[in-house]
């Protein structure tokens, strides 16, 4: 483009712009003569060359270029931001899992980039006004955001203009980490204790400065599934047998991978393979050879390769009389034990993803109105385990009373006289509940596992009793 520039301006014998600036592909101009001078200067430029072409627009008042809204005011240039209407604003969303520091520096950068173009003070306020929308439909908080325009508020334009240069050597130590949620209280334990390091002599020197946080990008789904580039596949002149890259093509895995094979013949005589063939090569000699003894198989083919080794696949599949495959393994001493008929292939089923998240058949439902107390199959339920999964649950009471079960409840159920037996002492603790009987029980295991005070099942079901609960 510089080039073409040059040839242009040194051709065109009119009147030049007064001011020209292009950034890649983006022109930007101010012209002091009249109009028609302007435009004998583009439509000169727009059949300058036949490979490019131009769009331009022509303003008194303003003009866009790039994000820029430039307009004349008071014999000055004054520039505001612009948005484009193909512009979505698809920021990076708020509850993303990206570090916090990243997500904040978001709305900075955006409204300090608008700080930095807005020439006027009323235009940065509106513009600031459209940007603070913007991440707001991204679920950006409220408290972030007004927070992040006063800090911009406080920077006059002269001083975001103002290119910054880092002078400081930074000799803090990198810890790298993978980002997850999970690792911020490692990272607060870290900085937390940092003092431990720098006072103790044989750390005090490698941490004069606390660590640094860096978190490495990790491997996205898209990552996994696409492949950045193609294998690069070899030329056409490359002597060797290679693979076609077919999908399903049941001739790539056995085909050798060397690019150059030589194969000593009955003669003592090397034959070298000269060219370059790949699954789809016709009218060729092939070689099979074996793995096991190193027996040759020397061959023609007039048709593809690839269906030539298929029907030997297909021949040793299925035993077909008059193919030496087969015939080889049964006859020979080494092998004839191993293979007294052909191998059969089979395929086993293997999970896709519905097996892993649909279970087959859902648990079946207790009936209505049978007596007993039955678990309420809910996930991540305290209670189920420990319910008595007897229909007619018979408890003898202390004289010699027996109390049965006759109605049907769950550990959803509420209003209800619950029984705690022991199984190893047999000692019954009785207790009522207005709630649901699986938030009573969960209290009961609650204070159990944390040997609460004033609690007699705690009491009782703490070590050194290894006793258990039975509804």
């Amino acid at each position: 483009m510089g080039h073409f520039e040059e040839q242009l301006f040194s051709q065109y014998t009119g009147a030049h712009p007064f001011l020209y600036n292009r950034y890649i592909d983006d022109i930007v101009g101010v012209a002091t003569g009249t109009r028609q001078d302007l435009e004998s200067f583009i439509q000169f430029v727009g059949s300058f060359s036949p490979f490019l072409k131009f769009t331009h627009c022509i303003s008194d008042t303003s003009v866009v270029f790039l994000d820029l809204q430039l307009s004349i005011c008071d014999r000055k240039i004054k520039s505001n931001l612009h948005f484009k209407p193909t512009d979505s604003h698809n920021y990076l969303l708020y509850p993303s899992n990206h570090p916090k520091s990243c997500t904040k520096s978001i709305p900075y950068s955006q409204l300090l980039r608008a700080r930095r173009i807005c020439s006027e003070d009323s235009d940065f306020s509106a513009a600031s006004k459209n940007v603070l929308s913007f991440f707001e439909k991204r679920q950006y908080p409220t408290k972030i955001l007004t927070g992040t325009l006063h800090r911009i508020q406080g920077i006059n334009r002269e001083e975001a203009l103002t290119r910054k240069s880092n002078t400081s050597t930074n000799l803090r130590i990198p810890l790298v980490i993978s980002h997850h949620p999970s690792v911020r209280p490692i990272i607060r334990a870290i900085y937390r204790n940092v003092e431990t390091l720098r006072k103790d002599p044989s750390t005090r020197d490698l941490f004069p400065e606390p660590p640094i946080t860096a978190f490495r990008v990790e491997k996205n789904i898209s990552k996994h599934l696409v492949r950045a580039s193609h294998p690069q596949q070899p030329t056409d002149n490359t002597p060797g047998t290679f693979p076609c890259g077919r999908s399903r093509c049941n001739t790539c895995p056995v085909v050798g991978k060397n690019t150059l094979i030589n194969i000593l013949g009955s003669n003592g005589n090397k034959f070298s393979v000269n060219q370059h063939f790949t699954c789809t090569s016709t009218n060729l000699v092939y070689i099979l050879v074996c793995g096991r003894c190193n027996c040759l198989y020397v061959g023609e083919t007039k048709r593809r390769l690839a269906d030539r080794i298929t029907e030997h696949l297909r021949s040793i599949k299925q035993n077909l009389q008059g193919y030496r495959n087969v015939e080889t393994l049964r006859h020979d001493p080494s092998t004839r034990d191993h293979f007294p008929d052909p191998p059969i292939t089979a395929f086993r089923i293997e999970k896709n993803i519905s097996k892993h998240l649909v279970r087959a058949s859902q648990p079946q439902a207790v009936v209505p109105y049978t007596p007993g107390t039955f678990p309420c199959n809910r996930g991540r339920c305290n209670t189920c385990p420990v319910v008595s999964y007897d229909k007619n649950l018979s408890i003898v009471g202390p004289n010699n009373n027996r109390f049965n079960v006759h109605q049907h409840f769950t550990c959803t159920s509420a209003n209800v006289v619950y029984v705690l037996v022991c199984k190893r002492c047999n000692i019954l603790y009785v207790g009522e509940t207005k709630r649901r009987l699986a938030d009573r029980v969960t209290e009961h295991l609650r204070s159990i596992k944390q040997n609460l005070p004033g609690f007699p099942v705690a009491t009782h079901f703490n070590p050194p009793s290894t006793c258990s609960i039975r509804e």
